[in-house]
């Protein structure tokens, strides 16, 4: 009986991080942006089949943690039908749940590319950093943490 109350509650959290994903569609940076006008934030694409991604989902959740002050936002390029998996990673690599948490929701990848960034062809991890004063930094591949570290400082509180 316990064990299966233990897969209830189980399945209800990871359905409850699924639906806490909002669907990104290709104006959502815009959108996105201007909901964190002013503000430092960590812009972040990621994939549940993606090796390096939770290592930096990981990086990113901890300078969130450290300072309050910078948002984060996780988009997950999987798409909807891939909707409960994205909420169970998401739930393992940040179990404190920090994060805006937002989902590919068009049938073409390539144009939520496209419309996200010219230069971006897809790969992962894809991070854009926001200094809160217009300047934006993308960057590929796993941020090294004293990288992350310098650009924190970099942010005034």
């Amino acid at each position: 009986m316990k064990r299966l109350s233990l897969l209830a509650l189980l399945l209800l959290a990871q359905s409850v991080m699924a639906a806490d994903l909002k669907p990104f569609h290709p104006a959502s940076r815009t959108a996105i942006e201007q909901a964190h006008a002013g503000q430092p934030f960590v812009l972040a694409f990621w994939s549940v089949d993606c090796a390096y991604c939770p290592e930096e989902i990981r990086h990113l959740g901890a300078l969130v943690r450290k300072r309050p002050d910078i948002r984060l936002v996780l988009v997950s390029v999987d798409g909807m039908e891939m909707k409960s998996e994205v909420g169970t990673k998401l739930a393992e690599y940040l179990p404190d749940g920090k994060g805006e948490r937002w989902i590919f929701a068009a049938d073409d990848p390539d144009r939520l590319y496209f419309a996200i960034d010219r230069k971006w062809h897809g790969e992962l991890p894809r991070t854009y950093f926001y200094d809160g004063k217009g300047d934006v930094q993308g960057r590929s591949g796993v941020v090294s943490s004293t990288w992350l570290v310098e650009w924190a400082r970099s942010i005034a509180r």
